[in-house]
């Protein structure tokens, strides 16, 4: 009977770690969700202009897993300074939560650069990165209840994120 109770709280553990593989051809990404995210389309102003922005997220008593895809126009990333835009993009996702800025590396998915920041608010602590690729910009955000995700969260998450392109 212990062997009974130890295989299933075995096979529980297994369940509750499991992962979804969530694959986006039209939006040239995939990532490891906890379970199959929800999508939604946004709008973003920017310059005298509007640009959709797509929205995949996840989220459950404590954690919310989000990715964010917007496209820009063709070329519009010739004539910017990149780290500038990436940096700043960054400071104003944490100022439009009311969170400081505390820390923020560089960091790179395959060959596209980008940022990791991190913070912790009054509500949530959140890590997120930014990347650019092509005329896309991508957002990977995980965020928790009260305090920052684990080191273990924030791995598994972060590292499932591939830009397809």
């Amino acid at each position: 009977m212990k062997f009974f109770y130890t295989l299933c709280a075995f096979f529980i553990l297994l369940a509750s770690q499991a992962q979804y593989e969530f694959k986006s051809l039209e939006h040239n990404f995939k990532a490891n969700f906890q379970a199959k995210p929800d999508y939604k389309l946004a709008d973003v102003d920017f310059e005298n202009m509007t640009l959709p922005m797509h929205v995949f997220t996840y989220s459950d008593s404590n954690l919310i897993y989000m990715i964010l895809k917007t496209n820009y126009p063709s070329n519009y990333f010739q004539n910017v300074d990149l780290d500038t835009f990436i940096l700043n993009a960054g400071k104003s996702f944490f100022e439009e939560m009311g969170m400081p800025t505390e820390t923020y590396k560089n960091v790179k998915n395959k060959k596209y650069k980008g940022m990791e920041f991190a913070s912790l608010g009054k509500e949530f602590g959140v890590f997120y990165r930014i990347f650019n690729a092509k005329d896309d910009i991508f957002q990977v955000i995980i965020m928790q209840r009260n305090s920052l995700p684990s080191e273990k969260t924030k791995k598994t998450f972060f590292n499932s994120f591939k830009i397809l392109k």
